[in-house]
């Protein structure tokens, strides 16, 4: 019986076996989890039903959310499995459950039903719009859209799930580079039809046998693996509150980028007339980094490829200790025009009152 669930974060395919006495997941699911905790070393040794040898990778404590319902149990990671993810003894003993085999359906207490469906992908994030994209009537565009938090590169399935009128998105094959996912969008309507910055078109989804996440370096080594509380003066329950609070907000210290599509930033540059600098030249031997540079940031999301607009500011290149360089604008030109908002602040030294001066009577 196989059903729909969200583990770790990650809407996937389950396959509920009662033959197999733990719970099974494949590695390139574990690499995409949301939540991912660490993978644990384990002695376990595994055998499939022909009684061949099951590697194992490890253990990991994950949650599994159905109809609703959540529960963290032990999952075992193992590249040899042909299935996202397979629940075993382990899941009925964890979840008390009845398999209706007749209804191809899993019942939870207390009366919650898992229809039993079919399927084989796994979703590596939401696509979302990178700039503003204006569709003329009765037109088919391969816009740019990226995945904000990921590193997956390589082919995979782009679902639309945006209603939009007007616009209708193609479900396609694509091929990953980065962040960059090129989407195929028509406008069926008469008259124009704008796609809105930050958008959200659909899901990204990955087939787990045929498309295994590549390992990136950023999941080589986690912050789990770093964080070391040995030598520190907490104690135990202090150090369980810290991971705790870490793992919470795991997605802020993961070392890739986000962002937050509540807030847009306008520079107000009044009645002034656009302003355009000439490019300056970059040195040959910085060719090639600031090229992979701008193609990083581009894929990334942080840059967006503007070839009709009236501004323009050369680009400075920083060379950092490590080697590395980094982009930097010059935007002088810009700023003179710039009518800089004026905000009351309060001093640093307002916000407190000392507590060994004299009070003062001040007389009203």
């Amino acid at each position: 019986m196989t059903f729909d669930g969200v583990v770790g974060g990650v809407q996937c395919c389950l396959l509920l076996d009662t033959g197999s006495s733990i719970n099974l997941m494949n590695k390139s699911v574990f690499d995409v989890l949301i939540n991912r905790p660490p993978l644990q070393k384990t002695s376990v040794v595994a055998k499939t039903a022909a009684q061949d040898p099951l590697p194992l990778l490890g253990r990991a404590n994950v949650s599994l959310k159905l109809a609703g319902q959540t529960t963290v149990m032990p999952f075992f990671v193992s590249e040899s499995i042909d299935v996202p993810v397979l629940l075993g003894l382990e899941f009925l003993a964890s979840c008390p459950c009845v398999v209706d085999l007749a209804g191809g359906q899993l019942v939870l207490t207390p009366s919650r039903v898992v229809r039993s469906v079919s399927a084989s992908l796994v979703s590596v994030g939401r696509v979302i719009v990178q700039k503003d994209i204006s569709v003329p009537p009765g037109h088919e565009l391969v816009i740019p859209a990226f995945i904000p938090n990921s590193d997956f590169r390589g082919p995979a399935l782009f679902e639309p799930n945006a209603d939009m009128e007007g616009v209708e998105l193609v479900p396609s094959f694509v091929s990953v580079s980065g962040q960059f996912v090129p989407c195929i969008v028509r406008n069926i309507s008469s008259e124009p039809v704008t796609i809105r910055k930050r958008s959200e078109l659909g899901q990204l989804e990955v087939g787990v046998a045929e498309c295994p996440l590549a390992e990136t370096e950023s999941s080589k080594t986690t912050w789990r693996e770093q964080l070391d509380l040995s030598q520190s003066d907490l104690s135990d329950p202090e150090r369980s509150a810290v991971i705790s609070l870490l793992a919470k907000y795991e997605d802020v210290i993961d070392g890739r980028l986000g962002f937050t599509p509540l807030v847009q930033h306008h520079i107000d540059t009044g009645d002034a007339p656009p302003t355009r600098s000439a490019a300056r030249r970059i040195p040959p031997f910085l060719q090639g980094k600031v090229k992979a540079e701008l193609d990083r940031m581009v894929d990334a999301g942080i840059l967006e490829e503007n070839f009709g607009s009236s501004w323009g500011s050369p680009i400075c290149v920083v060379s950092k200790k490590d080697g590395n360089i980094r982009i930097c604008a010059d935007l002088r030109k810009v700023n003179a025009v710039t009518r800089i908002p004026a905000y009351v602040l309060m001093l640093a030294l307002s916000s407190w009152r000392p507590t060994r001066l004299k009070t003062l009577q001040v007389p009203f």
